[in-house]
């Protein structure tokens, strides 16, 4: 169950398309309802996406969207559609075309009133089919599941009700699903920046109550200056796999170099570093770099920050540009074994050994002494100062959550995160009176 929370963590930080209902299985009318008035209502008002039709179905089924697809051609009419699979009282998936979900939610209550017992797709079918139709309805068939994966034929569309985890993967390959094209491509996103995090959460669940509010302060953020958000987990979970076995902290390199050719810069940021100063934007540092670099002519592919009383960078938070550069680098940075099980720094350590050498130290600039332009611990924090990175020996949730909700607020995360000192101890042999 634990393993299944984290993945759970880890998919609401990656993606933006999740909905939360009170309702339980036994309610799955009402959440068929929820769901489609949040998809026209709220998520695609939210995201200002184009959408002609919508799918739905229950999480025991499995459909092959690219072959609907191709049934929405031929159910198409300008009046609208609406595709049902299913039993004739118990549907597990529906396809409704915009226009028609459109008119189907305006007149909800009236639709429910007169056929109350079934789910709302249902029901606007049943409703609207007497003459004349406002839109055009088709029963389909659907395949319910009842165990003979050779009844699945290549042209099955939609399988319902499979229960067993072990039947899904023969089902769709007999289904012969093909991947689903994305709908819409940012051709800029290569001119832009992506800030860049870790949605993994370790076996220890230390970040998982903190881990989706760092994750709106980081989306947030990102909406405010026009960059994308990304979140990687996959990358971590490899390095668990992984027979070289390196500590989970390496999956930050993977991410790096899986994310990097999608955009101009990607600004990294670790789960538990948060944005204080949401006005600040990274091409002000970025800028600030170039300004200061004394270099002729030299370009810049990664920016960071050694903080006054540290050896070495940071790589809590960094700025990387897609140059052929940086490829070559964070490639040498994967080939430096005595850093992969070396601690306290790990794939730091690795980095900071890279950069120091002569052959790729013209590629980065690095605020050097610097507690307060890109990368800020909270014993030094002051208002103003762009992220507060909270970096402790232990869980750094607990001063995550306080810092958000203080932020949020309006109010100073000064203070903390930080530990109060140990009392003075009162000098040996020596009794006060």
């Amino acid at each position: 169950m634990q393993a299944q929370v984290r993945d759970l963590h880890g998919e609401f930080m990656e993606f933006n398309d999740w909905h939360f209902t009170n309702k339980t299985v036994t309610d799955r009318h009402d959440i068929w309802d929820d769901a489609l008035n949040w998809a026209v209502n709220t998520f695609v008002p939210e995201v200002e996406i184009k959408v002609n039709k919508v799918v739905i179905f229950d999480s025991t089924t499995i459909v092959d969207l690219p072959k609907l697809e191709e049934s929405a051609k031929l159910s198409a009419d300008p009046k609208g559609f609406v595709q049902i699979w299913g039993e004739s009282a118990t549907p597990f998936a529906a396809m409704v075309s915009f226009n028609a979900l459109d008119q189907i939610l305006k007149n909800k209550a009236t639709i429910k009133e007169k056929h109350a017992p079934v789910d709302l797709v249902t029901a606007a079918s049943l409703y609207y089919a007497a003459p004349p139709a406002a839109f055009k309805i088709v029963k389909a068939d659907g395949m319910l599941w009842e165990g003979d994966v050779d009844e699945v034929l290549p042209s099955t569309l939609v399988v319902g009700q499979i229960f067993q985890q072990e039947d899904w993967f023969p089902i769709a390959e007999k289904m012969a699903i093909q991947p689903t094209q994305a709908c819409a491509v940012d051709v800029n996103r290569g001119k832009n920046i992506a800030v860049l995090t870790s949605s993994y959460i370790y076996a220890d669940m230390c970040m998982a109550e903190a881990s989706l509010p760092s994750t709106d302060n980081k989306k947030t953020y990102a909406a405010k200056h026009g960059y994308d958000f990304v979140a990687r987990g996959a990358e971590f979970a490899q390095e668990d796999l992984d027979l070289r076995h390196r500590r989970l902290v390496w999956g930050k390199i993977g991410a790096i170099q899986k994310v990097l050719p999608h955009y101009e810069w990607l600004l990294w940021m670790d789960m538990d570093a948060v944005v204080a100063d949401m006005d600040k934007d990274a091409r002000e540092i970025i800028r600030l770099a170039k300004d200061m670099d004394e270099r002729e002519g030299n370009e810049i592919s990664l920016i960071v920050a050694k903080p006054l009383r540290d050896k070495m960078l940071n790589a809590g938070v960094m700025l990387i540009k897609n140059t052929e550069w940086s490829r070559r680098f964070w490639k040498e940075v994967q080939r430096r074994k005595d850093w992969y099980y070396k601690p306290p720094s790990y794939e730091q350590g690795a980095i900071w050994e890279v950069m120091q050498d002569p052959e790729w130290s013209s590629g980065v600039y690095m605020f050097d002494r610097d507690d307060h332009t890109m990368n800020t611990f909270p014993k030094v924090y002051k208002d103003g100062d762009f992220i507060i990175h909270f970096a402790p020996a232990g869980c750094p949730a607990e001063p995550v959550l306080e810092a958000l909700l203080k932020l949020e607020a309006g109010e100073s995360a000064v203070g903390v995160g930080v530990q109060p000192a140990p009392p003075k101890q009162a000098a040996a042999g020596k009794r006060r009176v």
